[in-house]
């Protein structure tokens, strides 16, 4: 009913490829969609976050945090 904080939060650490493959091959077999929908999807760099909920059940949450391209800027 209220929502409550989490109860221990862990460091952020780089999905392990192994991880990451499994959860595309769910999201493609689940949505059944071809493997290049499943590569846009699922895309290197998603950041995972172990914690452990107030009831002591513990979770994953996955972060994909996008990248800014970088401009070049020149004076003059």
């Amino acid at each position: 009913m209220f929502k409550k904080p989490l109860g221990n939060l862990k460091t952020s650490a780089p999905l392990r490829s192994s991880d990451r493959r499994k959860l595309k091959q769910r999201i493609v077999e689940v949505y059944k969609l071809t493997p290049e929908e499943g590569d846009a999807l699922v895309p290197d760099g998603i950041l995972s976050v172990k914690f452990i909920t107030h009831v002591e059940s513990p979770g994953v949450h996955r972060i994909l945090i996008p990248r800014v391209a970088s401009t070049e800027y020149r004076c003059g």
